[in-house]
This record gives C-alpha cells, sequence and structure tokens, in this order.
C-alpha cells in the first residue's frame, strides 16, 4: 500500500507538493477561488508554473474565524531551489505570500 501511494506521487507529482493552510475572518475570503500559486526560478523572472485553486468553501470549527486547507500537485520538475508565491485576487497586491524553497544541504 505504501509503495503503490508513493509510486502515485512520484507520477503525479513529480515537482512535490505543496500544503496550503489559509485563515480568514471573513467566510468569502477563506474560499481558496479567491487564490492562485505562482513558482518561479531564482531570478524570479517568468513563471515556472501556474496553478488557480478551485472553490472549496471553508471550514469553521471554533466558531474563531474560518479555514481551508488543500493539497496542490506540481506535476513538473523543479529545480533545487526557487520562490512561491500564494496569490489573492481580492488583495490589492502584486504578491501576497513569497515562499522561498531550498534544497536542503544535509545527506
Amino acid at each position: 500500500m505504501l509503495e503503490e501511494n508513493i509510486k502515485k506521487i512520484q507520477s503525479s507529482s513529480a515537482g512535490g507538493q505543496i500544503q496550503v493552510y489559509l485563515t480568514r475572518y471573513d467566510t468569502e475570503r477563506a474560499n481558496f477561488q479567491w487564490f492562485f500559486i505562482i513558482i518561479r526560478g531564482m531570478d524570479d523572472k517568468g513563471k515556472l508554473w501556474e496553478y488557480s485553486l478551485p472553490y472549496q468553501f471553508p471550514q469553521n470549527p471554533v466558531n474563531n474565524g474560518w479555514w481551508n486547507y488543500t493539497t496542490v500537485e506540481v506535476p513538473i520538475e523543479l529545480p533545487d531551489n526557487f520562490y512561491i508565491y500564494l496569490n489573492d485576487r481580492k488583495s490589492n497586491f502584486l504578491s501576497d505570500f513569497k515562499f522561498l524553497v531550498e534544497k536542503s544541504k544535509t545527506k
């Protein structure tokens, strides 16, 4: 079972997986339909890959804001170091969240 799952992930996610966890005070703003991901190389120019998150209604388990969670499979090979942007279509910013991903130097 484990080997089967590993093979499935390797075939569908050549670049790995991105875990997205989002919280907002407004239910509408926590819906993934307003967000998209862009991956760029270290030169930070041009897109290596882009993905629009689909509609997914958020959860409100403790009445303290709304949250959403998903796993995004990246179907392309990626370099050792790159940037991931999580952008909000309803914000006034060009890029809302920027993350640097670096390959571990440990063996």
